[in-house]
């Protein structure tokens, strides 16, 4: 696990080197690139450590990330269902804990109860990226079984806002967490039915989200859906399908919408397949038997003035209860309208519409459901669940307030642009700035949860992470050594965007390789202890565009038995080294004990590297060294771009 960074230094470098570090004997150069004019610019940090001041606890949330349920939960798991070995102690290794089902905007059209029994007989759903229909081999059962049987002990469910209705969501809790025969949503009693899947007992799933970025115009929901003709999701928005294939922007959410629900008429949309929205099973065969479906059901067939009107190949249709009185010839169909099925005839009763056509539908779309509505029936099922909102804005905060309504939280996704702004040199420092910028969401979430009176809320509602984006390592410790430094009692969850989906973002690729972003969830999951303890920094400061850097980012933390003190110190420049002294303050100057040094760091001169099939160790965490003697007041150089784990074993 650790990096094994062995850099090439010039003989002059090295010559300097070794006489800088000649009086430091656990200092370890990190960066073979940093000129010998720079070893006369460094930057001197003291680091004191109040063993006994507390300032919170490790949140096993923290470590953890999404994956979408596809294809076998994107490799996760065999052809055979077993959860693939290698993956899963690669997961183990790292120290990830927690896991976010079914997934973020692929979970947008999501139903669960398509997912559960035997797998000839689940339906694929719709995929909420706009790639048709996705299969079902990872459904409920096994999310539970994978927080059984694996690393990941910790899950969280988001559920599909306005997809899902209230009910559904509250059979779904019921079918996680309830015992058999409670049956405390009514009607099927889920539980048993998950015994007779093969659980008897339930998994208690305590974090639930609803919707996932349903404030945003590049999702699929009916909020954000376009008034007229469709839209497609590509690789990050959502664009208007128009007839003549141009596109458009579609509006933002409402809160008021994602609070109270309500009504929307859509016209010119296409009727959509039972699991797919695009492609060919969303136009007629010309056979008998084939269904269709309106996208957002249910229907309301109350408003003359925002009818419900159907036509192929811009012919109307008409509406009947039944086909008993239809001829071979009559344009007739149904209507469901609480699931929004439209069936046809057979061309005895009813003719077949004729083979490759869109069906078009104009029709008024609700009453969709809100926040209010979900959180209602869910918390009736089982009240102990904590239901979070997913709405992130301003707005619902003040919206919330005007309905005097509860929520347990409000989820944040945290994705920073300006690392990818940043030149090629300043990056490392952006990466850092960016990390400690995750703060301004938080005290926003503070003001906004304070600054509207509503007395069905406590104030202490947290904000949770359910996806944060995983850039490089630089950005990642400065992420946690910010969240657990001064937000810990502030942020429920951090959940990294992703875990094995095979792109530049997973944290495990599917050849077996830990990318280098992930590592640090390895150094605060795996190296720290049960209580993080106040550290200080005092000392040099840099500037990275007028933002003050201090030299050096420092989290502690100490073990229920008082044995071990872990300290994570991140040099904030990749240009600079840091002569650091620490002090263990409280304890005596006599005081002596074993220690250990870790490093994380590049194998070459890049910071930034990344962890590949052919280069897996580009970037690695790895003990340097035993240290056979270490005091209270210990004296170290932090070397540029570098992450070192100093631990005090107490005898």
């Amino acid at each position: 696990m650790t990096l094994k960074t062995k850099f090439r230094l010039s003989p002059a470098v090295t010559l300097a080197a070794r006489v800088l570090l000649r009086s430091v004997p656990l200092t370890c150069a990190l960066l073979a690139s940093v000129p010998l004019s720079l070893a006369a610019k460094d930057m001197t940090a003291r680091v004191d450590v109040d063993l006994s001041h507390k300032t919170g606890k490790q949140n096993p949330y923290y470590y953890g990330g999404n994956n979408i349920y596809p294809k076998g939960a994107q490799g996760l798991m065999d052809k055979n269902g077993e959860f693939n070995t290698t993956k899963a102690n690669l997961a183990s290794q790292l120290g990830l804990r927690t896991y976010r089902f079914p997934g973020g905007s692929e979970g947008n059209l999501y139903k669960w109860k398509r997912a559960i029994g035997p797998l000839e007989q689940r339906i694929d759903n719709v995929s909420g990226n706009n790639r048709g229909s996705q299969t079902n081999e990872f459904g409920s059962d096994e999310f539970g079984r994978l927080l059984e049987t694996t690393a990941f002990k910790h899950g969280i469910i988001m559920v599909a806002y306005g997809y899902e209705k209230p009910d559904d969501a509250a059979d779904w809790v019921e079918y996680m967490n309830a015992q058999v025969g409670e049956n405390p949503n009514g009607g099927k009693d889920w539980a048993k039915v998950r015994a007779d899947n093969g659980h008897a007992k339930p998994y208690n799933i305590k974090y639930w989200e609803i919707g996932n970025e349903v404030y945003g115009n590049w999702e699929l929901n009916w909020g954000s859906y376009p008034n007229s003709f469709d839209a497609k999701r590509g690789a990050a928005n959502v664009e208007l399908d128009t007839a003549a294939g141009t596109n458009g922007i579609l509006p933002f959410g409402d809160a008021k919408r994602y609070v109270e629900g309500g009504t929307k008429y859509f016209t010119q949309q296409k009727a959509a397949a039972k699991s797919t929205w695009i492609g060919d099973k969303i136009k007629t065969t010309g056979k008998a038997g084939q269904t269709f479906f309106v996208k957002f059901p249910p229907v309301d067939l109350s408003d003359a003035m925002q009818p419900f009107v159907l036509k192929i190949n811009n012919i109307k249709w008409q509406r009947v209860k039944n086909f008993s009185r239809s001829s071979a010839e009559d344009l007739h169909f149904t209507l469901e309208e609480k699931t929004g099925r439209i069936n046809f005839g057979d061309n005895i009763k009813g003719k077949i519409p004729q083979q490759d056509h869109h069906i078009v539908l104009d029709y008024l779309s609700g009453k969709q459901p809100g926040f209010i509505d979900y959180y209602r029936q869910m918390k009736a099922v089982d009240p102990d669940i904590v239901i979070l909102s997913n709405f992130e804005k301003k707005s619902f905060y003040q919206r919330m307030a005007q309905v005097n309504a509860p929520y347990d939280g409000v989820v944040k996704h945290y994705y920073p642009r300006m690392i990818h702004r940043a030149k090629k040199e300043d990056k490392y420092e952006a990466s850092i700035v960016s990390g400690m910028k995750i703060s301004r969401p938080i005290e926003e979430h503070k003001q906004w949860l304070n600054g509207f009176e509503n007395s069905s809320i406590t104030g202490k509602e947290k904000l949770w992470f359910t996806e944060y984006s995983m850039i490089n390592v630089p950005n990642q410790m400065a992420i946690f050594h910010t969240v657990i430094n001064e937000h810990v009692n502030d942020v429920g969850m951090l959940l990294g965007h992703s875990l094995f989906l095979n792109n530049r973002s997973a944290m495990i690729t599917n050849n077996g390789v830990i990318r280098a972003m992930a590592l640090p969830i390895q150094v605060f999951s795996q190296h720290l202890e049960e209580n993080f303890i106040r550290s200080e920094v005092t000392g040099s400061n840099h500037y990275f565009k007028k933002k003050k850097l201090p030299a050096l980012l420092s989290t502690a933390s100490i073990s229920n038995d008082g044995k071990t003190v872990s300290l994570v110190l991140t040099n904030t420049s990749d240009k600079y080294p840091v002569s650091t002294q620490i002090n263990l303050n409280s304890l005596p100057d006599s005081f002596q004990a074993a220690g250990e040094l870790w490093l994380l760091r590049a194998k070459g001169n890049n910071p930034l590297a990344e962890n590949t099939l052919k280069e897996p160790h580009a970037i690695s965490l790895e003990k340097y060294k035993d240290i056979k003697n270490i005091n209270a007041h210990y004296k170290i150089n932090i070397a540029p771009a570098s992450v070192y784990i100093v631990k005090w074993l107490l005898k």
